[in-house]
């Protein structure tokens, strides 16, 4: 199974990945060709989109991308999506959506509602006068 992460702007369930099942949602058996069909359950579960091709399913997931905690474009909220991964290689720890209008320095934090970027914090040298 592969995995796609969609930054949604509205917290989600963390990801739970574990034999063709996807937040306790068993998609294992989705056809070849099949059409999803979403719902209140699967959107609150954080899934957007599946799909099987050559054999393979193919699912998106969602991952909360809040404001940016980056001076000086505080407040951007600019994401987006993942490229695939092999679902095996998947963890709950690690931020998949992409910030896309952060500094280079900045740094992925994950929070209560979700992903943000910060930057490092630099240590301040007191210089001898």
């Amino acid at each position: 199974m592969k995995l796609k992460f969609k930054a949604f702007g509205t917290k989600q369930p963390v990801c739970n990945v574990i034999e063709g099942r996807v937040n306790n949602f068993d998609i294992s058996e989705f056809p070849e060709g099949g059409q999803f069909v979403g719902n209140d359950a699967t959107l609150a579960a954080g899934i957007y989109d599946a799909s099987r091709i050559n054999g393979e399913l193919f699912v998106t997931v969602a991952q909360c991308g809040l404001a940016y905690q980056c001076t000086p474009i505080n407040g951007s909220h600019d994401w987006a999506e993942s490229d695939w991964i092999d679902a095996a290689n998947y963890n709950p720890d690690t931020c998949y959506i992409i910030a896309t209008s952060a500094p280079e320095s900045a740094e992925y934090h994950r929070t209560d509602d979700g992903w943000t970027v910060k930057l490092p914090e630099q240590e301040v040298i007191d210089e001898l006068v």
